[in-house]
Protein backbone atom coordinates (compact mmCIF):
# COMPACT_ATOMS: atom_id res chain seq x y z
CA UNK A 1 0.00 0.00 0.00
CA UNK A 2 1.25 3.60 -0.60
CA UNK A 3 0.27 6.71 1.17
CA UNK A 4 -1.83 7.91 -1.92
CA UNK A 5 -4.41 4.66 -2.37
CA UNK A 6 -6.28 2.55 0.61
CA UNK A 7 -7.42 -0.76 -0.98
CA UNK A 8 -8.39 0.75 -4.34
CA UNK A 9 -9.73 4.06 -3.46
CA UNK A 10 -7.40 6.97 -4.47
CA UNK A 11 -6.90 9.26 -1.74
CA UNK A 12 -7.33 13.08 -2.45
CA UNK A 13 -7.10 15.04 0.58
CA UNK A 14 -8.12 14.81 4.25
CA UNK A 15 -11.33 15.79 5.61
CA UNK A 16 -11.19 15.29 9.25
CA UNK A 17 -9.00 13.80 12.09
CA UNK A 18 -10.41 13.06 15.90
CA UNK A 19 -9.82 10.50 18.56
CA UNK A 20 -11.48 7.81 16.85
CA UNK A 21 -10.56 7.62 13.36
CA UNK A 22 -9.38 9.98 10.20
CA UNK A 23 -11.46 10.69 7.34
CA UNK A 24 -9.95 10.82 4.05
CA UNK A 25 -12.21 12.29 0.64
CA UNK A 26 -11.53 9.20 -2.11
CA UNK A 27 -11.44 7.97 -5.61
CA UNK A 28 -13.32 4.56 -6.14
CA UNK A 29 -12.56 3.87 -9.91
CA UNK A 30 -14.65 1.05 -9.95
CA UNK A 31 -17.75 2.84 -10.06
CA UNK A 32 -16.15 6.31 -10.15
CA UNK A 33 -17.51 8.24 -7.67
CA UNK A 34 -15.90 10.31 -4.50
CA UNK A 35 -16.27 8.55 -1.40
CA UNK A 36 -15.39 9.10 2.45
CA UNK A 37 -12.60 6.58 3.53
CA UNK A 38 -12.82 6.27 7.87
CA UNK A 39 -9.33 5.27 9.03
CA UNK A 40 -9.41 3.47 12.45
CA UNK A 41 -6.17 3.88 15.10
CA UNK A 42 -3.32 1.38 15.24
CA UNK A 43 -4.92 0.27 18.58
CA UNK A 44 -7.65 -1.59 16.82
CA UNK A 45 -5.01 -3.44 13.94
CA UNK A 46 -2.82 -4.68 16.97
CA UNK A 47 -5.40 -5.89 19.18
CA UNK A 48 -7.01 -9.05 17.95
CA UNK A 49 -10.27 -8.86 20.23
CA UNK A 50 -10.83 -5.19 18.68
CA UNK A 51 -10.01 -6.14 15.23
CA UNK A 52 -12.74 -8.92 15.74
CA UNK A 53 -15.31 -6.59 17.10
CA UNK A 54 -14.31 -3.95 14.09
CA UNK A 55 -15.35 -6.78 11.86
CA UNK A 56 -18.68 -7.55 13.11
CA UNK A 57 -20.09 -3.54 14.50
CA UNK A 58 -18.65 -2.87 10.40
CA UNK A 59 -21.37 -5.52 9.32
CA UNK A 60 -23.69 -4.20 11.80
CA UNK A 61 -23.15 -0.73 10.25
CA UNK A 62 -23.13 -1.69 6.80
CA UNK A 63 -26.67 -3.46 7.07
CA UNK A 64 -28.23 0.05 8.22
CA UNK A 65 -30.83 1.38 5.57
CA UNK A 66 -32.56 4.46 5.97
CA UNK A 67 -32.01 7.89 3.59
CA UNK A 68 -31.38 9.68 6.53
CA UNK A 69 -28.04 7.13 7.56
CA UNK A 70 -24.98 7.51 5.92
CA UNK A 71 -24.34 4.34 4.12
CA UNK A 72 -21.88 2.16 4.79
CA UNK A 73 -20.29 0.86 0.86
CA UNK A 74 -17.46 -1.26 2.29
CA UNK A 75 -14.55 -1.99 4.77
CA UNK A 76 -11.34 -4.26 4.97
CA UNK A 77 -8.00 -3.79 6.15
CA UNK A 78 -4.84 -2.60 3.83
CA UNK A 79 -1.37 -3.24 5.07
CA UNK A 80 -1.75 -1.85 8.63
CA UNK A 81 -4.80 -0.01 8.22
CA UNK A 82 -8.69 -1.00 9.08
CA UNK A 83 -10.81 1.60 7.18
CA UNK A 84 -14.62 2.08 6.46
CA UNK A 85 -15.96 3.43 3.04
CA UNK A 86 -19.18 5.42 3.28
CA UNK A 87 -20.92 8.20 1.05
CA UNK A 88 -19.12 11.47 0.94
CA UNK A 89 -21.55 14.42 2.04
CA UNK A 90 -20.17 17.17 0.38
CA UNK A 91 -22.37 19.56 2.26
CA UNK A 92 -20.20 19.31 5.52
CA UNK A 93 -21.21 18.43 9.54
CA UNK A 94 -23.66 20.70 11.75
CA UNK A 95 -20.56 20.91 13.91
CA UNK A 96 -19.96 23.12 10.88
CA UNK A 97 -23.15 25.20 10.29
CA UNK A 98 -23.35 25.54 13.95
CA UNK A 99 -19.85 27.58 13.94
CA UNK A 100 -21.76 30.10 12.03
CA UNK A 101 -24.47 30.71 14.78
CA UNK A 102 -27.53 29.54 15.83
CA UNK A 103 -30.37 28.30 13.46
CA UNK A 104 -34.01 29.19 12.88
CA UNK A 105 -36.40 27.24 15.18
CA UNK A 106 -38.03 26.11 12.16
CA UNK A 107 -35.07 24.65 10.51
CA UNK A 108 -33.83 22.93 13.37
CA UNK A 109 -37.75 21.09 13.56
CA UNK A 110 -37.17 20.33 9.66
CA UNK A 111 -33.81 18.49 10.36
CA UNK A 112 -34.56 16.96 13.83
CA UNK A 113 -37.96 15.23 11.88
CA UNK A 114 -35.85 14.01 9.24
CA UNK A 115 -33.23 12.39 11.81
CA UNK A 116 -35.57 11.20 14.01
CA UNK A 117 -37.06 8.98 11.95
CA UNK A 118 -33.75 7.23 11.45
CA UNK A 119 -32.79 7.07 15.09
CA UNK A 120 -36.62 5.21 15.46
CA UNK A 121 -35.64 2.98 12.56
CA UNK A 122 -32.36 1.81 14.27
CA UNK A 123 -33.95 2.14 17.88
CA UNK A 124 -36.41 -0.66 16.61
CA UNK A 125 -33.47 -2.88 16.07
CA UNK A 126 -32.13 -2.70 19.39
CA UNK A 127 -29.16 -0.27 18.13
CA UNK A 128 -28.27 2.84 20.48
CA UNK A 129 -25.90 5.24 18.42
CA UNK A 130 -24.13 6.45 21.84
CA UNK A 131 -22.25 9.38 20.28
CA UNK A 132 -24.74 11.42 18.86
CA UNK A 133 -23.12 15.25 18.22
CA UNK A 134 -23.38 17.91 15.67
CA UNK A 135 -20.22 16.40 14.25
CA UNK A 136 -21.76 12.96 13.46
CA UNK A 137 -24.50 14.75 11.26
CA UNK A 138 -24.22 15.62 7.99
CA UNK A 139 -25.09 16.78 4.67
CA UNK A 140 -25.68 15.84 1.30
CA UNK A 141 -25.17 17.47 -2.11
CA UNK A 142 -29.04 18.38 -1.77
CA UNK A 143 -28.94 19.82 1.99
CA UNK A 144 -30.76 16.62 3.48
CA UNK A 145 -29.63 15.87 6.93
CA UNK A 146 -27.50 12.20 7.89
CA UNK A 147 -26.54 10.49 10.95
CA UNK A 148 -23.01 9.06 10.89
CA UNK A 149 -20.89 7.18 12.78
CA UNK A 150 -23.50 4.18 14.58
CA UNK A 151 -21.43 1.47 16.07
CA UNK A 152 -18.05 3.35 15.61
CA UNK A 153 -18.20 4.32 19.54
CA UNK A 154 -18.52 0.62 20.54
CA UNK A 155 -15.07 -0.35 18.86
CA UNK A 156 -13.69 1.93 21.89
CA UNK A 157 -15.11 0.00 24.82
CA UNK A 158 -12.89 -2.45 25.42
CA UNK A 159 -10.20 -0.47 26.03
CA UNK A 160 -10.89 3.19 27.30
CA UNK A 161 -12.02 4.23 30.78
CA UNK A 162 -14.20 6.78 32.29
CA UNK A 163 -11.27 9.43 32.82
CA UNK A 164 -10.59 12.54 30.71
CA UNK A 165 -10.75 12.14 27.10
CA UNK A 166 -11.24 8.66 27.65
CA UNK A 167 -14.80 9.06 28.27
CA UNK A 168 -16.56 6.45 26.02
CA UNK A 169 -18.74 9.31 23.85
CA UNK A 170 -18.34 13.10 24.06
CA UNK A 171 -18.77 15.05 27.01
CA UNK A 172 -21.15 17.86 25.43
CA UNK A 173 -23.94 15.28 24.91
CA UNK A 174 -23.63 12.51 27.51
CA UNK A 175 -26.72 11.24 28.84
CA UNK A 176 -26.54 10.92 32.87
CA UNK A 177 -26.91 7.39 32.77
CA UNK A 178 -24.10 7.16 30.13
CA UNK A 179 -21.42 9.55 32.82
CA UNK A 180 -22.38 6.97 35.47
CA UNK A 181 -20.68 4.29 33.60
CA UNK A 182 -24.00 2.30 33.66
CA UNK A 183 -23.86 -1.22 31.62
CA UNK A 184 -27.42 -1.25 30.06
CA UNK A 185 -27.46 2.33 27.52
CA UNK A 186 -30.80 2.14 25.71
CA UNK A 187 -32.67 4.13 23.38
CA UNK A 188 -33.45 7.09 25.70
CA UNK A 189 -30.03 8.06 25.93
CA UNK A 190 -29.51 8.49 22.37
CA UNK A 191 -32.72 11.05 23.00
CA UNK A 192 -30.97 12.71 25.49
CA UNK A 193 -28.26 13.58 23.44
CA UNK A 194 -30.69 14.71 20.27
CA UNK A 195 -32.19 16.89 23.08
CA UNK A 196 -28.51 18.65 23.81
CA UNK A 197 -27.75 18.53 19.93
CA UNK A 198 -31.16 20.41 19.69
CA UNK A 199 -30.66 23.12 22.42
CA UNK A 200 -27.50 23.78 20.46
CA UNK A 201 -29.18 24.49 17.07
CA UNK A 202 -31.02 26.89 18.75
CA UNK A 203 -28.81 29.05 21.16
CA UNK A 204 -25.48 28.33 19.50
CA UNK A 205 -24.10 27.19 22.30
CA UNK A 206 -24.09 23.42 24.91
CA UNK A 207 -25.94 23.76 28.03
CA UNK A 208 -23.40 22.24 29.77
CA UNK A 209 -19.63 23.94 29.54
CA UNK A 210 -16.70 23.67 31.99
CA UNK A 211 -12.91 23.29 32.12
CA UNK A 212 -12.62 19.82 31.66
CA UNK A 213 -14.46 17.48 29.98
CA UNK A 214 -15.30 15.45 32.83
CA UNK A 215 -16.60 18.24 34.65
CA UNK A 216 -18.67 19.44 32.04
CA UNK A 217 -19.88 15.15 31.98
CA UNK A 218 -20.73 15.61 35.73
CA UNK A 219 -22.71 18.86 35.28
CA UNK A 220 -25.34 16.13 33.16
CA UNK A 221 -25.73 14.97 36.66
CA UNK A 222 -25.80 17.64 38.83
CA UNK A 223 -27.10 20.72 37.00
CA UNK A 224 -30.35 21.88 36.11
CA UNK A 225 -31.47 22.31 32.46
CA UNK A 226 -31.14 25.68 31.58
CA UNK A 227 -33.53 27.76 30.18
CA UNK A 228 -33.39 28.73 26.42
CA UNK A 229 -34.18 31.90 26.32
CA UNK A 230 -30.99 32.73 28.80
CA UNK A 231 -29.21 32.35 25.94
CA UNK A 232 -32.01 33.35 22.82
CA UNK A 233 -34.83 35.41 23.48
CA UNK A 234 -38.93 34.81 21.61
CA UNK A 235 -38.31 31.32 22.24
CA UNK A 236 -41.87 30.04 22.28
CA UNK A 237 -42.90 28.55 25.83
CA UNK A 238 -43.52 25.19 24.06
CA UNK A 239 -39.84 24.88 22.59
CA UNK A 240 -38.82 25.63 26.78
CA UNK A 241 -41.11 22.53 27.92
CA UNK A 242 -39.94 20.21 24.71
CA UNK A 243 -35.96 20.98 26.37
CA UNK A 244 -36.96 19.95 29.62
CA UNK A 245 -38.47 17.15 28.80
CA UNK A 246 -35.99 15.49 26.01
CA UNK A 247 -32.91 16.63 28.60
CA UNK A 248 -34.85 15.23 32.18
CA UNK A 249 -32.39 13.12 34.29
CA UNK A 250 -34.46 10.38 34.40
CA UNK A 251 -34.73 8.45 31.07
CA UNK A 252 -38.40 7.51 32.01
CA UNK A 253 -39.27 11.31 31.86
CA UNK A 254 -38.43 11.63 28.24
CA UNK A 255 -39.86 10.84 25.23
CA UNK A 256 -41.03 7.93 24.40
CA UNK A 257 -39.54 8.24 20.54
CA UNK A 258 -37.11 10.48 18.62
CA UNK A 259 -40.25 11.56 16.21
CA UNK A 260 -42.68 12.18 19.36
CA UNK A 261 -39.88 14.73 19.90
CA UNK A 262 -40.09 15.77 16.48
CA UNK A 263 -43.57 15.91 16.37
CA UNK A 264 -43.60 18.43 19.44
CA UNK A 265 -40.66 20.56 17.90
CA UNK A 266 -42.67 21.05 14.77
CA UNK A 267 -45.41 22.43 16.29
CA UNK A 268 -43.23 24.70 18.53
CA UNK A 269 -42.00 25.95 15.39
CA UNK A 270 -45.92 26.57 14.03
CA UNK A 271 -47.20 28.92 16.95
CA UNK A 272 -43.44 31.30 16.00
CA UNK A 273 -44.89 31.89 12.06
CA UNK A 274 -42.03 30.42 10.82
CA UNK A 275 -41.94 28.64 7.67
CA UNK A 276 -40.46 25.24 7.64
CA UNK A 277 -39.38 23.41 4.86
CA UNK A 278 -41.70 20.73 3.48
CA UNK A 279 -44.31 18.64 5.54
CA UNK A 280 -43.73 16.31 8.26
CA UNK A 281 -43.95 12.60 6.98
CA UNK A 282 -43.69 9.54 8.93
CA UNK A 283 -43.14 5.55 8.20
CA UNK A 284 -44.80 3.34 9.94
CA UNK A 285 -45.69 -0.53 10.55
CA UNK A 286 -48.61 -1.10 8.76
CA UNK A 287 -48.31 -5.24 10.46
CA UNK A 288 -50.73 -4.23 13.43
CA UNK A 289 -53.87 -2.85 11.01
CA UNK A 290 -57.41 -4.74 11.74
CA UNK A 291 -57.27 -7.39 9.45
CA UNK A 292 -58.69 -7.01 6.06
CA UNK A 293 -61.46 -10.04 6.00
CA UNK A 294 -63.06 -12.20 2.92
CA UNK A 295 -66.60 -11.58 2.63
CA UNK A 296 -67.39 -14.97 3.86
CA UNK A 297 -68.08 -16.16 6.74
CA UNK A 298 -66.48 -19.84 6.26
CA UNK A 299 -62.63 -18.10 5.59
CA UNK A 300 -60.56 -17.77 8.96
CA UNK A 301 -57.55 -15.66 7.80
CA UNK A 302 -54.41 -14.77 10.20
CA UNK A 303 -54.64 -10.53 11.27
CA UNK A 304 -51.64 -9.38 9.26
CA UNK A 305 -50.01 -8.21 12.83
CA UNK A 306 -49.48 -11.84 13.24
CA UNK A 307 -45.89 -11.38 11.30
CA UNK A 308 -43.53 -10.22 13.57
CA UNK A 309 -42.97 -6.30 13.16
CA UNK A 310 -40.57 -4.14 11.48
CA UNK A 311 -37.46 -4.25 14.51
CA UNK A 312 -38.87 -6.97 16.51
CA UNK A 313 -36.88 -9.83 17.92
CA UNK A 314 -36.78 -13.41 16.13
CA UNK A 315 -39.20 -15.86 17.45
CA UNK A 316 -40.99 -12.98 19.52
CA UNK A 317 -44.61 -12.88 17.94
CA UNK A 318 -46.42 -8.98 17.84
CA UNK A 319 -49.87 -9.50 17.29
CA UNK A 320 -52.80 -7.04 16.73
CA UNK A 321 -55.41 -8.68 18.42
CA UNK A 322 -55.51 -6.47 21.47
CA UNK A 323 -56.79 -4.16 18.63
CA UNK A 324 -59.52 -5.93 17.96
CA UNK A 325 -62.09 -6.65 20.64
CA UNK A 326 -62.75 -10.10 21.28
CA UNK A 327 -59.88 -11.60 18.69
CA UNK A 328 -58.16 -15.08 19.63
CA UNK A 329 -54.53 -14.75 20.77
CA UNK A 330 -53.28 -15.31 17.47
CA UNK A 331 -55.50 -12.52 16.46
CA UNK A 332 -57.67 -14.88 14.15
CA UNK A 333 -61.25 -13.34 13.59
CA UNK A 334 -64.12 -14.88 11.54
CA UNK A 335 -66.12 -12.27 10.07
CA UNK A 336 -69.79 -12.78 9.21
CA UNK A 337 -70.80 -11.46 5.39
CA UNK A 338 -70.92 -7.69 6.16
CA UNK A 339 -74.70 -6.40 5.58
CA UNK A 340 -75.03 -3.97 2.52
CA UNK A 341 -74.44 -0.59 3.42
CA UNK A 342 -75.34 1.28 0.30
CA UNK A 343 -79.02 2.20 1.47
CA UNK A 344 -78.38 2.91 4.95
CA UNK A 345 -78.99 6.09 6.24
CA UNK A 346 -78.79 8.35 9.00
CA UNK A 347 -81.89 10.30 10.18
CA UNK A 348 -82.09 12.90 12.44
CA UNK A 349 -85.37 13.07 15.24
CA UNK A 350 -86.51 16.46 14.29
CA UNK A 351 -86.11 16.23 10.88
CA UNK A 352 -88.20 13.10 10.91
CA UNK A 353 -90.57 15.24 12.95
CA UNK A 354 -90.81 17.88 11.02
CA UNK A 355 -91.64 15.75 7.89
CA UNK A 356 -94.04 14.13 9.94
CA UNK A 357 -95.58 17.80 10.97
CA UNK A 358 -95.53 19.10 7.28
CA UNK A 359 -96.93 15.84 5.94
CA UNK A 360 -99.77 15.31 8.98
CA UNK A 361 -100.72 19.76 8.23
CA UNK A 362 -100.86 18.87 4.39
CA UNK A 363 -102.78 15.30 5.00
CA UNK A 364 -105.43 17.60 6.93
CA UNK A 365 -105.73 20.40 4.25
CA UNK A 366 -106.51 17.71 1.65
CA UNK A 367 -108.29 15.02 2.76
CA UNK A 368 -109.27 15.36 5.87
CA UNK A 369 -108.50 13.93 9.55
CA UNK A 370 -109.56 10.37 8.14
CA UNK A 371 -106.69 10.04 5.27
CA UNK A 372 -104.58 11.52 7.91
CA UNK A 373 -105.08 8.76 10.50
CA UNK A 374 -104.24 6.41 7.90
CA UNK A 375 -100.72 8.05 6.81
CA UNK A 376 -100.11 8.53 10.44
CA UNK A 377 -99.57 4.54 11.44
CA UNK A 378 -96.88 4.64 7.98
CA UNK A 379 -95.06 7.66 8.79
CA UNK A 380 -94.20 6.07 12.75
CA UNK A 381 -93.11 2.90 10.81
CA UNK A 382 -90.46 5.62 8.79
CA UNK A 383 -88.26 5.81 12.09
CA UNK A 384 -86.59 2.42 12.00
CA UNK A 385 -84.22 3.47 9.35
CA UNK A 386 -82.28 6.26 11.82
CA UNK A 387 -81.64 2.87 14.13
CA UNK A 388 -79.70 1.23 11.21
CA UNK A 389 -76.29 2.36 11.63
CA UNK A 390 -76.12 2.45 15.34
CA UNK A 391 -73.25 5.16 16.64
CA UNK A 392 -69.93 3.36 17.76
CA UNK A 393 -68.97 5.44 20.72
CA UNK A 394 -66.10 5.68 23.48
CA UNK A 395 -68.46 7.52 25.26
CA UNK A 396 -71.89 6.78 26.08
CA UNK A 397 -73.89 7.02 23.19
CA UNK A 398 -75.84 10.27 22.68
CA UNK A 399 -77.57 11.93 19.40
CA UNK A 400 -74.58 12.86 16.95
CA UNK A 401 -75.25 15.76 13.81
CA UNK A 402 -74.67 14.35 10.45
CA UNK A 403 -72.66 17.59 9.07
CA UNK A 404 -73.81 18.84 5.46
CA UNK A 405 -71.69 20.59 3.62
CA UNK A 406 -73.02 24.17 2.44
CA UNK A 407 -73.84 23.98 -1.83
CA UNK A 408 -70.91 26.26 -2.47
CA UNK A 409 -68.59 25.60 -0.33
CA UNK A 410 -65.42 27.76 0.50
CA UNK A 411 -62.30 25.35 1.93
CA UNK A 412 -59.82 27.06 4.31
CA UNK A 413 -57.13 24.95 2.72
CA UNK A 414 -57.13 23.08 -0.50
CA UNK A 415 -54.65 21.61 -2.72
CA UNK A 416 -54.78 20.03 -6.46
CA UNK A 417 -51.41 18.88 -6.54
CA UNK A 418 -50.36 20.43 -9.72
CA UNK A 419 -47.89 22.52 -8.26
CA UNK A 420 -45.02 20.84 -6.30
CA UNK A 421 -44.05 23.75 -4.20
CA UNK A 422 -47.77 23.79 -2.52
CA UNK A 423 -46.22 22.11 0.77
CA UNK A 424 -45.96 18.40 0.63
CA UNK A 425 -43.15 16.65 1.46
CA UNK A 426 -41.40 14.95 -1.56
CA UNK A 427 -38.47 11.70 -0.78
CA UNK A 428 -37.89 8.31 -1.72
CA UNK A 429 -37.76 5.78 1.79
CA UNK A 430 -36.41 2.47 1.91
CA UNK A 431 -40.09 1.42 2.13
CA UNK A 432 -41.34 3.37 -0.57
CA UNK A 433 -41.29 7.09 -2.10
CA UNK A 434 -44.13 9.61 -2.25
CA UNK A 435 -44.67 13.15 -4.13
CA UNK A 436 -45.88 15.03 -6.84
CA UNK A 437 -47.20 13.42 -10.07
CA UNK A 438 -48.94 14.15 -13.23
CA UNK A 439 -50.87 16.74 -11.34
CA UNK A 440 -51.72 14.25 -8.29
CA UNK A 441 -49.89 13.32 -5.13
CA UNK A 442 -48.24 9.66 -5.51
CA UNK A 443 -47.66 7.22 -2.19
CA UNK A 444 -46.07 4.10 -3.33
CA UNK A 445 -45.68 1.52 -1.07
CA UNK A 446 -42.71 -1.19 -2.01
CA UNK A 447 -42.87 -3.38 0.84
CA UNK A 448 -45.64 -5.49 2.16
CA UNK A 449 -47.07 -4.36 5.86
CA UNK A 450 -45.64 -0.91 6.03
CA UNK A 451 -47.41 2.35 5.49
CA UNK A 452 -46.44 5.81 4.56
CA UNK A 453 -48.66 9.12 5.99
CA UNK A 454 -47.69 12.53 4.78
CA UNK A 455 -49.10 15.91 6.05
CA UNK A 456 -49.26 19.75 4.51
CA UNK A 457 -47.87 21.08 8.01
CA UNK A 458 -50.67 22.42 8.75
CA UNK A 459 -53.42 21.88 12.01
CA UNK A 460 -56.61 22.23 12.48
CA UNK A 461 -59.15 21.23 15.77
CA UNK A 462 -63.04 20.53 13.84
CA UNK A 463 -62.65 20.50 10.64
CA UNK A 464 -63.77 18.63 7.32
CA UNK A 465 -61.48 16.87 4.98
CA UNK A 466 -62.44 15.71 1.52
CA UNK A 467 -59.56 14.33 -0.54
CA UNK A 468 -60.51 12.20 -4.28
CA UNK A 469 -58.10 8.92 -4.35
CA UNK A 470 -57.38 5.86 -6.61
CA UNK A 471 -55.05 2.75 -6.36
CA UNK A 472 -53.39 3.32 -9.53
CA UNK A 473 -50.54 0.79 -9.74
CA UNK A 474 -49.62 -2.38 -7.95
CA UNK A 475 -51.17 -4.86 -5.66
CA UNK A 476 -54.34 -4.48 -4.21
CA UNK A 477 -53.77 -5.87 -0.66
CA UNK A 478 -53.85 -2.08 0.35
CA UNK A 479 -55.49 0.48 2.37
CA UNK A 480 -55.39 4.13 2.07
CA UNK A 481 -57.71 7.30 2.83
CA UNK A 482 -57.30 10.32 5.46
CA UNK A 483 -55.82 11.08 8.82
CA UNK A 484 -56.63 14.01 11.67
CA UNK A 485 -55.61 15.58 14.70
CA UNK A 486 -51.89 14.20 14.21
CA UNK A 487 -50.32 14.33 17.45
CA UNK A 488 -47.17 12.56 16.54
CA UNK A 489 -46.36 9.64 14.63
CA UNK A 490 -48.05 7.18 17.33
CA UNK A 491 -51.51 9.23 17.45
CA UNK A 492 -53.93 9.99 15.32
CA UNK A 493 -57.56 9.16 13.69
CA UNK A 494 -57.56 7.19 10.46
CA UNK A 495 -60.50 6.73 7.87
CA UNK A 496 -59.62 4.02 5.12
CA UNK A 497 -60.40 2.12 2.95
CA UNK A 498 -59.22 -0.87 0.38
CA UNK A 499 -58.97 -1.84 -3.27
CA UNK A 500 -61.16 -4.45 -2.29
CA UNK A 501 -64.25 -2.88 -0.97
CA UNK A 502 -63.70 -2.11 2.82
CA UNK A 503 -63.32 0.13 5.21
CA UNK A 504 -62.74 0.82 8.37
CA UNK A 505 -62.28 3.90 11.49
CA UNK A 506 -60.42 4.19 14.38
CA UNK A 507 -57.14 5.93 15.82
CA UNK A 508 -53.80 4.72 16.14
CA UNK A 509 -53.25 5.51 19.95
CA UNK A 510 -49.21 4.80 21.60
CA UNK A 511 -48.60 2.96 18.28
CA UNK A 512 -51.26 0.66 18.47
CA UNK A 513 -54.42 0.15 15.88
CA UNK A 514 -57.99 0.77 17.25
CA UNK A 515 -60.58 -0.06 14.85
CA UNK A 516 -64.26 1.43 16.31
CA UNK A 517 -66.03 -1.22 13.93
CA UNK A 518 -66.90 -4.24 16.29
CA UNK A 519 -65.51 -6.51 13.37
CA UNK A 520 -62.19 -4.22 12.53
CA UNK A 521 -63.49 -3.41 9.11
CA UNK A 522 -66.99 -3.45 6.95
CA UNK A 523 -67.61 -3.94 3.72
CA UNK A 524 -69.92 -1.20 1.20
CA UNK A 525 -70.79 -1.35 -2.04
CA UNK A 526 -69.61 2.45 -2.23
CA UNK A 527 -66.10 1.78 -2.85
CA UNK A 528 -64.94 1.61 -6.70
CA UNK A 529 -62.47 -1.33 -6.56
CA UNK A 530 -61.76 -0.53 -10.65
CA UNK A 531 -58.97 2.09 -10.05
CA UNK A 532 -61.45 4.89 -10.54
CA UNK A 533 -61.15 7.85 -7.68
CA UNK A 534 -63.17 7.33 -4.66
CA UNK A 535 -64.61 10.40 -2.78
CA UNK A 536 -63.16 10.24 0.80
CA UNK A 537 -64.87 12.52 3.50
CA UNK A 538 -63.76 12.96 7.15
CA UNK A 539 -65.60 15.10 10.22
CA UNK A 540 -63.43 15.66 12.62
CA UNK A 541 -65.48 17.73 14.98
CA UNK A 542 -65.21 18.08 18.30
CA UNK A 543 -65.75 14.71 19.84
CA UNK A 544 -67.68 13.47 16.95
CA UNK A 545 -65.91 11.49 13.66
CA UNK A 546 -67.70 10.80 10.47
CA UNK A 547 -66.62 8.73 7.95
CA UNK A 548 -68.15 9.55 3.81
CA UNK A 549 -67.70 7.51 1.46
CA UNK A 550 -68.69 8.78 -2.23
CA UNK A 551 -70.88 11.11 -1.19
CA UNK A 552 -73.00 8.78 1.45
CA UNK A 553 -72.13 8.19 5.13
CA UNK A 554 -71.19 5.37 6.08
CA UNK A 555 -69.94 5.58 9.67
CA UNK A 556 -70.19 7.77 12.81
CA UNK A 557 -68.40 7.59 16.35
CA UNK A 558 -67.88 9.27 19.30
CA UNK A 559 -63.96 9.85 20.51
CA UNK A 560 -62.54 12.08 23.02
CA UNK A 561 -58.59 11.30 22.51
CA UNK A 562 -57.12 13.77 20.17
CA UNK A 563 -58.97 17.29 20.16
CA UNK A 564 -56.83 18.61 17.27
CA UNK A 565 -53.68 18.28 15.44
CA UNK A 566 -52.27 17.80 11.81
CA UNK A 567 -54.03 16.24 8.68
CA UNK A 568 -53.59 14.35 5.81
CA UNK A 569 -53.63 11.07 3.67
CA UNK A 570 -52.10 8.15 4.33
CA UNK A 571 -51.51 4.68 2.19
CA UNK A 572 -50.25 1.52 3.28
CA UNK A 573 -49.32 -2.29 1.37
CA UNK A 574 -51.21 -5.39 3.54
CA UNK A 575 -50.04 -8.75 2.92
CA UNK A 576 -47.81 -8.27 -0.75
CA UNK A 577 -45.52 -5.57 -1.84
CA UNK A 578 -45.81 -2.81 -4.34
CA UNK A 579 -48.91 -0.63 -3.88
CA UNK A 580 -49.34 2.57 -5.80
CA UNK A 581 -52.02 5.44 -4.46
CA UNK A 582 -53.15 8.64 -5.95
CA UNK A 583 -54.37 11.38 -4.66
CA UNK A 584 -55.98 14.77 -5.73
CA UNK A 585 -58.70 16.98 -4.86
CA UNK A 586 -57.77 17.34 -1.23
CA UNK A 587 -59.90 20.38 0.52
CA UNK A 588 -60.22 21.28 3.98
CA UNK A 589 -63.37 22.76 5.30
CA UNK A 590 -64.77 25.02 8.75
CA UNK A 591 -67.62 23.18 9.83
Amino acid sequence: MDRNHIGRYEIQSELGRGGMATVYLAFDPRFRRQVAVKVLPDRFLNHPVLRKRFEREAQTIAALEHPAIVPVYDFGDEGDLLYLVMRYMPGGSLEARLRRGALSLSTTAAIVARLAQALDTVHARGIVHRDLKPANILFDAYDNAHLSDFGIVHLTEATTALTGEGLIGTPAYMSPEQVRGEGQIDARSDLYSLGIIIFEMLTGRQPYQANTPMATAMQHLTQPVPRLNTFRSGIPPAAESLIQTALAKDPEMRFASATSLAAQLKIAAQGTGETAPGGLFAVQSANEVPTVMEETSQVDRQAVGDRPLPGAKPGTAQTSASSQPGAGAQGARRHPPPAALSDRRSYQPWLLGGVVGVLAICALIITGYLLLSRILPGLQTAKAPQQAVQPLTTQPATEQAVISLPTTPSPFFEDTFSDPGSGWPVGNHTNGDYGYRADAYRIAISQPGELLWVTPARQASDAIFEVSAAHVGGSVENYFGLICRLQDADNFYYFVVTSQGNYTIGKYEQGRFNAFLPEGWASSALIRTDQSANLLRADCLSDQLAFYINGELVQQVRDQTFAQGEYGIIAAALAEPGTEISFDDFKAYAP
